[in-house]
């Protein structure tokens, strides 16, 4: 997993990504990005959907995918207080 932080899911980062992917073999390697709190522009959402890249969203806060796809990837955890459910050895 890489964290691009600093990124903003616009249309320069489409550019980029869509630049890359076109430059590499993916094998079947699916990708999928989490945009964090920033919703994706135009642009970017038809990168993901040309590409067919997941859209990862944090199902426990509500969120719904701004691209849908045969695969749904969602953060179960992560830092903060809203994280209350600790799994236990059985589940």
């Amino acid at each position: 997993m890489f964290r691009f932080q600093s990124l903003k899911p616009d249309y320069s980062l489409a550019g980029l990504i869509r630049e890359f992917l076109s430059s590499t073999r993916t094998n079947g390697v699916g990708l999928a990005i989490e945009t964090r709190g920033m919703q994706p522009d135009e642009r970017f959402l038809k990168l993901m959907q040309d590409l067919n890249i997941i859209h990862c969203v944090d199902l426990s806060k509500g969120r719904k995918t701004a691209v849908e796809s045969d695969v749904l990837y969602s953060r179960l955890f992560g830092k903060g207080v809203h994280n209350i459910y600790q799994p236990t050895d059985e589940s």
